[in-house]
């Protein structure tokens, strides 16, 4: 599926200790992970990483939105991020 200006969507879902904070599609996500930035993008390789503290950065429906993360993980499994 292509979202906003031709970019291929994945399957994100955000969790935080409150619960669900988003579960839909994204174009992009830009994280820090404890070894420096990380983007993900639609056929991303499988793989799991530490974040760190800095802000999080996720393109949904061709808008960027952005929020602070201070430690957790991500997963980008079979194309689905979490």
């Amino acid at each position: 599926m292509e979202g906003a200006k031709g970019m291929t969507d994945f399957s994100l879902k955000i969790v935080t200790p409150d619960g669900v904070r988003f579960d839909g599609m994204a174009q992009e996500l830009v994280v820090r992970t404890t070894e420096g930035d990380m983007g993900i993008l639609a056929g991303h390789t499988n793989c799991v990483a530490a974040l760190g503290m800095g802000r999080a950065t996720v393109i949904i429906d061709g808008s960027y939105r952005y929020g602070a993360c201070i430690g957790g993980m991500v997963s980008v499994v079979n194309g689905e991020v979490t």
